[in-house]
């Protein structure tokens, strides 16, 4: 392969996940300024996300958008879910507001989101000879 195509589908999710964010970030800023608990903010945006993510990330990152896969996607985004909280709630018991807990979070999820979805979620189909 070469060096545009290794970096295809990469850079597609990259662009997805700018989407995905900006509406996942953008409904718990809100819901969080708006004096919503934590955890009730973080899973409302991450539904929102969900959705989000699902269509842009099955069709325009990985060709594979099927609603057979949904199940596999909402499982996967729970378990994310989790380690995002993790990483807020630890950080804010560190001092670390969620706003920016949430932001550090977000980094950490990028790359282990990729590889779930690659392999979990939206890895092809085993081609039988």
């Amino acid at each position: 392969m070469t060096a545009p195509t290794v970096w295809r589908r990469p850079m597609r999710f990259v662009m997805a996940g700018v989407v995905n964010t900006g509406v996942s970030y953008g409904v718990y800023v809100a819901l969080v300024a708006g004096g919503m608990a934590l955890p009730w903010a973080g899973l409302l945006s991450l539904a929102s996300g969900i959705v989000t993510g699902f269509l842009t990330q099955g069709r325009f990152v990985f060709g594979q958008l099927s609603w057979s896969r949904a199940g596999r996607y909402v499982l996967a985004w729970g378990a994310l879910y989790l380690v995002h909280l993790g990483i807020v709630w630890s950080l804010q018991r560190w001092g670390v507001s969620p706003h920016i807990g949430a932001l550090v979070a977000l980094g950490v999820l990028t790359a282990l989101s990729y590889g779930v979805l690659r392999h979990f979620v939206f890895a092809p189909a085993a081609q039988t000879k």
